[in-house]
């Protein structure tokens, strides 16, 4: 019985990793085919959907930058610039942003 009650609290969890993964790798898997608009929209919808997962919120800044939402970009940068370890000297030359 107890087994039971613990997969019904810990199956939402799960399947939203799962969801959040999904998007993670459509995101970037259509960032690569240069698709930024649909690439940034698989963002949003990963960090919309996620459980306290490490966001890739640099990549998430270059996808809006280079879809033109120059606004969005600009908030995902700073936050990167928060919350992980960045490497200043690729992105002064980073095209993407």
């Amino acid at each position: 019985m107890r087994f039971v009650f613990l997969l019904f609290i810990l199956l939402p969890f799960s399947v939203k990793a799962q969801e959040y993964t999904r998007l993670i790798n459509l995101a970037h898997s259509t960032f690569n085919q240069k698709n930024y608009t649909t690439s940034s929209l698989y963002f949003d919808s990963a960090f919309a959907v996620s459980a306290g997962e490490n966001f890739p919120l640099y990549d998430a800044a270059c996808s809006h930058s280079l879809a033109g939402n120059l606004k969005k970009s600009i908030r995902f940068l700073m936050a990167s610039l928060e919350e992980e370890e960045q490497n200043f000297d690729w992105m002064y030359y980073d095209k993407d942003l």
